[in-house]
C-alpha cells in the first residue's frame, strides 16, 4: 500500500478531491514554486490535516526529506493503529463469546447447586427450617443442609468453603455427596455425636486432597426437639440462640476448619431447647455488608437482628444490604431454625 503521494502544484483542488476519494487516509505533499503562493491560504483553509504544502527550494533538500519522512512515519503509525484496532475487535469478539459461554456454564452450575440445597422452608418434628444464600458471583461456596437421620434426630449444618466461585462451589457438591451418605447410612456409620460427625467430614475431605478448607457449624436435635448437641469447625460467626425467655447470645465457637489436618478433634456442646426458640446461623460474608462497623459492633447488630418472634432467615436476609449477584465481596448465607 502507498505511504505517501507527492505532486507538483498543478490543479491541486481536483487532485486532492481525486486522491481523497480513492485513498482518504493517504497523506499528500503539494510542491509549488513562489508563483503558486496565492493558492496556499485557500488550500490550507479547506484541506484536511493530511495535506502538507511545501514551496520548492533547491537549496533546502533536507526540508523536503524531513516532510517526506514525517509523513511516511505518520502513515505507518496510522496503519499500525488501524491494524491493532482490527485485532482488538477480533479479541473482544472472542472474549465476549468466551464470557457468554462461561456465564452460561455458571448459570447451569447455579441451577445444579440450587437443586442440591434442601427445600426451604421445611417442617421437621415441628421445627421450621429456612435458608437464604446470595453468591458473590453466580456460584456459591456457602452451603446448608438438613435432614432426619435413621434414629429420628435432625442433623443440620452451615458450611463456608474457602475461596469463591467455581472452586468453592465444587466443594459444596462434595459436601452434598457426603451428607447424603450420612442421611442414607447413618444407622451403620455409628456416628453418635456432632463432634464425631465433624471428624468424619474432616477425614473424608482430606482423602480428596482438596486445596480448599471448610468452616462448618453442625448440630443434632433429638426427636423430641428438647435437646441440641452441636460442634464447631472454625465457623464464624457461631450460631445465635434466642427465645421468649432467652437473651440472644452466640453459641460456642472454635475448632479447626475441616480439611486442614488429619486427626483434628472437635468439642461437643449441649443445649436444652425451650418450647419456643430461634436459632440463627450466618456465613462470615454477612460481616462484609457492615463495612463501617468494628467487629464487636457487627456482632451486636447480628444479635439485635436475631430476635425471637420477629425474625427468621427470610426477614433477616431481606433486611441486610445485600448487593446483586456479582457485586458482593463474599457469599452471604442465612439459616434459621424456629419453633
Amino acid at each position: 500500500m502507498a505511504l505517501l503521494v507527492m505532486a507538483e502544484f498543478v490543479n491541486p483542488e481536483n487532485f486532492l478531491n481525486h486522491v481523497g476519494n480513492l485513498l482518504p487516509e493517504l497523506p499528500v505533499i503539494l510542491i509549488s514554486d513562489a508563483a503558486g503562493m496565492h493558492h496556499v491560504s485557500d488550500l490550507l483553509r479547506d484541506a484536511v490535516s493530511r495535506v502538507d504544502y511545501l514551496q520548492f527550494d533547491r537549496t533546502l533538500p533536507e526540508l523536503l526529506r524531513h516532510v517526506v519522512t514525517r509523513n511516511i512515519k505518520e502513515t505507518r503509525t496510522r496503519q499500525r493503529v488501524k491494524e491493532l484496532g482490527i485485532q482488538m475487535r477480533k479479541v473482544n469478539r472472542t472474549v465476549s463469546q468466551s464470557l457468554r459461554e462461561l456465564e452460561a456454564d455458571q448459570q447451569t452450575g447455579y441451577r445444579v447447586q440450587s437443586a442440591l440445597m434442601p427445600v426451604s422452608p421445611q417442617e421437621i418434628h415441628g421445627l421450621t427450617l429456612k435458608h437464604r444464600i446470595q453468591p458473590s458471583l453466580i456460584l456459591s461456596g456457602d452451603f446448608v443442609d438438613y435432614f432426619e437421620l435413621a434414629d429420628g434426630r435432625l442433623l443440620f449444618f452451615i458450611a463456608d468453603v474457602s475461596g469463591h466461585g467455581s472452586s468453592g462451589a465444587m466443594v459444596t457438591v462434595l459436601l452434598k455427596s457426603l451428607s447424603s451418605r450420612l442421611k442414607n447410612e447413618s444407622d451403620v456409620m455409628g456416628l453418635r455425636s456432632s463432634s464425631e460427625t465433624l471428624e468424619w467430614f474432616n477425614e473424608e475431605l482430606l482423602l480428596l486432597g482438596l486445596e480448599q478448607h471448610v468452616a462448618m457449624f453442625l448440630g443434632l436435635i433429638d426427636e423430641e426437639g428438647s435437646r441440641m448437641q452441636y460442634a464447631n469447625a472454625g465457623h464464624f460467626p457461631s450460631g445465635i440462640l434466642t427465645g421468649p425467655n432467652l437473651v440472644p447470645g452466640f453459641l460456642a465457637s472454635g475448632g479447626l476448619p475441616l480439611g486442614l489436618r488429619t486427626g483434628s478433634s472437635y468439642e461437643d456442646h449441649r443445649v436444652n431447647l425451650p418450647d419456643r426458640f430461634l436459632l440463627t446461623m450466618f456465613s462470615d460474608g454477612v460481616f462484609e455488608l457492615m463495612t463501617e462497623m468494628k467487629l464487636s459492633d457487627k456482632e451486636r447488630e447480628l444479635l439485635s437482628m436475631s430476635s425471637y418472634g420477629e425474625s427468621d432467615a427470610d426477614t433477616i436476609f431481606n433486611a441486610l444490604p445485600i448487593p446483586p449477584s456479582g457485586m458482593a465481596n463474599d457469599d452471604v448465607a442465612v439459616f434459621s431454625i424456629t419453633r
